[in-house]
């Protein structure tokens, strides 16, 4: 049998019958009928045991080969996966509308004035579908000029962080003032 060119498995061209072999027991039987194992079978028990062990090393080792190949393939698999979705959506008819129609269906949400601010609601959650929508979204003062600042907002919102007070300067200064 030949050896694998990829992990280098080599599957034993066979293993010997208990009737192929020097050990002519049945091991198994000799064991359920609470007899010693004949005589002449003793001296060579060490020997035989040292070859089922060798036996089994090579059987885990090609065992362990075999599974660094699955999760390999696995982790090929997965990646594929993401690559086919990744490839699909960019067919997907969201991708086909102009951005002038995309700017005013962000527009249309209806954001209260007291989550304008807050990064898991509009207009702030429109950059978090995809690197279009964020810089779409950010590129937009209209989005923006309805955002009502207060003393106890950065209480309110515990992830109110100050570079995010460093990315709503622009627009700030294009918002209307009311």
């Amino acid at each position: 049998m030949s050896t694998c060119s990829r992990c280098g498995f080599k599957p034993e061209a066979s293993f010997a019958t208990d009737s192929q072999s020097a050990w002519n027991i049945d091991v198994l039987s000799v064991i359920r009928s609470g007899h010693a194992p004949p005589s002449a079978a003793i001296p060579c028990i060490p020997a035989r045991v040292a070859v089922l062990e060798a036996r089994h090393q090579v059987m885990q080792d090609d065992l362990a080969c075999l599974e660094g190949l699955i999760a390999q393939k696995r982790q090929e698999i997965a990646s594929t996966r993401a690559e086919i979705e990744q490839t699909k959506s960019l067919a997907a008819p969201i991708r086909s509308i102009p951005c002038e129609i995309l700017l005013h269906i962000f527009s249309l949400v209806d954001v209260p004035p007291f989550h304008a601010l807050d990064p898991r609601q509009p207009p702030c959650s429109f950059g978090h579908v995809c690197k279009f929508w964020r810089t779409l979204s950010r590129s937009a003062p209209s989005l923006w000029s309805r955002v009502v600042v207060w003393s106890g907002m950065a209480h309110t919102i515990p992830s109110f962080p100050s570079t995010f007070l460093n990315n709503i300067s622009y627009f700030l200064i294009h918002a209307r003032l009311m």
